[in-house]
C-alpha cells in the first residue's frame, strides 16, 4: 500500500493497555453499533462482486471481537489472516465488501 490509508486514524484506538477494547468500548470508540456501520464511514459498501482491491468481511474464518474477519478481495477469491497464516475462501463467502470511491 502507498500513501494514507483508509483508517490510519483508527491506528491504536482499538486497544487500551495492550488488551483489545470490549465490543461496548469499540461501539462507542468509533461512533457506531457495528463493524459494519463504521466501515461505511470510511468507504462506499457494495452489494456486487468485489473488485480486486476491495475490503471485504466473511464469518467463515477466525471472527475477532468484532465478530468478523477483514480481508481483501483478489479476484474469484478473497484473501484473510488466520492462526495458520493466509487463507484464501471464494468470495461468495464474502459477507460485506467495499471500495473507496
Amino acid at each position: 500500500m502507498y500513501g494514507e490509508g483508509w483508517a490510519d486514524d483508527w491506528e491504536g484506538k482499538y486497544t487500551k493497555g495492550g488488551m483489545y477494547l470490549k465490543r461496548d468500548a469499540l461501539r462507542e470508540t468509533f461512533k457506531a453499533q457495528t463493524l459494519e456501520e463504521a466501515i461505511d464511514t470510511k468507504l462506499t459498501r457494495i452489494d456486487y462482486t468485489p473488485p480486486k482491491g476491495a475490503l471485504v468481511t466473511t464469518d467463515k474464518v477466525r471472527r475477532w471481537v468484532i465478530n468478523q474477519a477483514l480481508g481483501i478481495s483478489v479476484g474469484s477469491n478473497s484473501l484473510f489472516v488466520s492462526d495458520k497464516g493466509i487463507i484464501s475462501i471464494p468470495t461468495e463467502n464474502v459477507t460485506n465488501s467495499w471500495i473507496k470511491t
